[in-house]
């Protein structure tokens, strides 16, 4: 149940909250019943809890539970629980077809996505955000007509917030970071010289 506890992701600001030692976070149930994030109550208004529709334990009749929680503030080196945000990128490309095209349509129907289009003789991609690279426009060309090539400078980056910091915290917190290592990185570098 500890363990439980404490990968539950929490809404706060960690520079408005610090490791305090006092409890903040209490729960109290007894059963018969499913014990839900929700019944978590928090003592501070600067945090609650991310998902309260997280089951925690199942209690039995005659069974309870008493719990008294502080609230630690971490980084995702130290554990994963920490880690605020999903984040991940793909390449953008560019689909184009060659002069094997017969214009058949067929690279256009099978776009899972349905990003591109046939304009005039030729294939082009309406949406290159849209496309997930995933070849099957390519593939099914009996021609060998579509060309897929990536774009050299150009990515698409995602943050998916799985608490109180915001996309645009998260990346901006996360270049400090680099920032301060790269820094450190330097400082080590010229003193071995």
């Amino acid at each position: 149940m500890s363990h439980r506890l404490g990968l539950l992701s929490l809404k706060a600001n960690p520079d408005k909250i610090s490791d305090a030692k006092k409890p903040v976070l209490s729960l109290e149930k007894e059963g018969p019943c499913m014990v839900y994030a929700s019944d978590i109550k928090s003592h501070d208004s600067k945090i609650e809890i991310n998902d309260p529709e997280t089951p925690l334990v199942l209690l039995k009749e005659n069974q309870k539970i008493k719990a008294e929680m502080t609230v630690k503030v971490g980084t995702g080196k130290e554990h994963s629980k920490f880690i605020p945000a999903t984040v991940g990128y793909h390449e953008i490309c560019d689909v184009t077809s060659n002069d094997n095209c017969n214009q058949c349509g067929i690279c256009v129907k099978v776009c899972p996505k349905n990003v591109l289009e046939l304009k005039g003789k030729k294939i082009i991609l309406k949406d290159e955000l849209g496309c997930i690279l995933c070849g099957e426009c390519r593939d099914k060309c009996k021609k060998n007509a579509i060309n897929i090539e990536y774009k050299s400078n150009d990515i698409v980056f995602f943050i998916e917030s799985h608490g109180f910091l915001s996309p645009e915290e998260i990346c901006l917190n996360s270049i400090k970071q680099l920032k301060e290592k790269a820094n450190a990185l330097k400082k080590e570098i010229k003193e071995l010289k």
